[in-house]
């Protein structure tokens, strides 16, 4: 049997359950206990954007009871006596499974939509295996009146079409986004046309990045936003 908690970092305030019952689990003995928790500001959104901080985790988990945006090999490693009993787990989409994704969302669509496999590839790089983006990419196709005009008359969609009409044009995309449920856990639009957000995203742009060291001699506004943006 399993316990599933969501929303777990509410119960942080509640020392008797963690100290008495999370902290005395034993895995060989105890009952398996899914704790499903944020590490932003769960009453508020974003964290840095807001006046609301992060709160902290009062336990520190074993790599083998973490579960991270990607899989982490390393994991089979940590315990050699469990080793074979580990595996691997990552809230991101491998490739294999987000093609998958395409492949059983795109069913459910009328008109269906032939896509090729190199249109395939490139929806599954730009979500980065965000099952959430690849999902509301796809549904975006049929919202730019180009392309739902080729899938309406049964034509084949490739890459360059779509990168032509949807992706060359980063306004026209993200504003089809905007109204897909994948926009709801992206920071508002107030609190990133910020003039030193701005800053601080073109910096990273013209120079491919940006360390925090890098940013010592800057004025306040810059640093907090980068901070913000870290977070």
């Amino acid at each position: 049997s399993y316990l599933v908690i969501d929303e777990a970092q509410e119960s942080y305030w509640d020392g008797s359950l963690w100290a008495d019952l999370f902290k005395r689990i034993d895995c060989w003995v105890s009952p398996y206990i899914l704790l499903f928790t944020s590490y932003g500001s769960p009453g508020r959104g974003f964290v840095g954007f807001n006046e609301e901080k992060h709160r902290k985790t009062p336990l520190i988990f074993a790599p083998e009871q973490q579960i991270s945006l990607r899989a982490d090999e390393n994991v089979k490693y940590y315990s050699p006596f469990r080793a074979p009993l580990l595996t691997p787990v990552g809230l991101l989409l491998d490739k294999d499974e987000a093609m998958e994704v395409v492949a059983l969302f795109t069913k459910q669509m009328q008109p269906r939509p032939s896509l090729t496999e190199d249109l395939k590839e490139g929806l599954v790089i730009f979500s980065g295996g965000h099952i959430g983006l690849l999902i509301s990419l796809i549904g975006v196709l049929h919202k730019v009146p180009d392309i739902y005009d080729i899938l309406r008359k049964g034509r084949m969609l490739d890459w360059q079409t779509v990168a032509r009409t949807l992706f060359g044009r980063p306004r026209v995309l993200f504003q089809h986004l905007s109204g897909e449920p994948f926009s709801q856990g992206m920071p508002r639009p107030r609190q990133t046309q910020s003039s030193d957000a701005i800053r601080v995203f073109k910096w990273v742009i013209f120079c491919h990045g940006l360390f925090k060291f890098e940013a010592e001699d800057e004025d306040s506004g810059f640093k907090d936003a980068l901070e913000n943006i870290c977070r």
